[in-house]
């Protein structure tokens, strides 16, 4: 079926569902459910099919597409993600709908697939920066989680770096996976800018947690170098086991 064609409505809709049904992976529906959590059932449907049903759905008829309801599953929320960031719109017509469907993200993985798909940060860095700082101001986590890793994805440049590390420091929200996405950041900008970051690590403001995580992260990089690694490990704060 070729979504790309089709007009929305209630019915076409439901054979968009009987096509995501029909393409899962029980295999990886078990999989995905060990390690992402989500409030409405999974199907299994890999990312390629549904990157490729979110192309196909963003050249056609996508405002009657949102104009539906997407909530049963896990899969309709993600391809929703992705269809956004496949439009090829301005920033003033994106942002409504980015705003949307930021206070639908409930985990990791919606977070980050969405993140990397919003290609369109890369013809509006300026508009978009300015929009990462209001979502690192959110009390919500997952608007921080999503403010870091569009900061990890578009912003580790030179004209960045600063600010980037400035501002992930600046977050202070305990949710661990907030905290884990500022140990991301900060671990890929030790690769990146391993003396700017070491300088950073010396008087950074972050917790022990998401400072060793940042260190430990680093160290599985193949870019970064032996004795970088040792330093990196002598520098480690000593902490209380953490359980999650």
């Amino acid at each position: 079926m070729e979504f790309e064609i089709i007009q929305w409505n209630a019915n076409t809709y439901q054979q968009l569902l009987a096509f995501l049904k029909d393409h899962a992976d029980e295999s990886y529906r078990v999989f995905n459910s060990r390690i992402v959590k989500s409030s409405v059932p999974m199907l299994g449907v890999r990312m390629p099919i549904l990157q490729k049903l979110a192309k196909q759905i963003a050249k056609g008829d996508a405002d009657g597409y949102f104009s539906l309801s997407h909530g049963n599953f896990f899969e309709e929320t993600m391809l929703e993600g992705l269809v956004i960031g496949s439009l090829k719109r301005p920033y003033s017509d994106l942002i409504p709908l980015i705003g949307q469907f930021v206070n639908r993200i409930e985990n990791w993985m919606v977070c980050d697939c969405f993140c990397n798909s919003l290609k369109r940060v890369k013809q509006y860095p300026k508009e978009f920066w300015d929009y990462i700082s209001f979502l690192l101001c959110s009390e919500n986590p997952w608007h921080i989680r999503m403010g870091l890793v569009l900061m990890l994805d578009y912003f580790l440049d030179d004209e960045h770096i600063r600010e980037v590390l400035s501002r992930c420091d600046a977050v202070t929200n305990s949710h661990y996976y907030v905290q884990m996405a500022q140990a991301w950041l900060v671990s890929m900008a030790c690769v990146k800018y391993p003396a700017l970051t070491l300088e950073y690590l010396s008087r950074c403001s972050l917790d022990d947690f998401t400072y060793n995580k940042a260190l430990a992260k680093a160290c599985e990089s193949r870019c970064v170098t032996d004795e970088q690694k040792n330093y990196l490990r002598s520098i480690k704060r000593p902490m209380e086991t953490r359980i999650h």
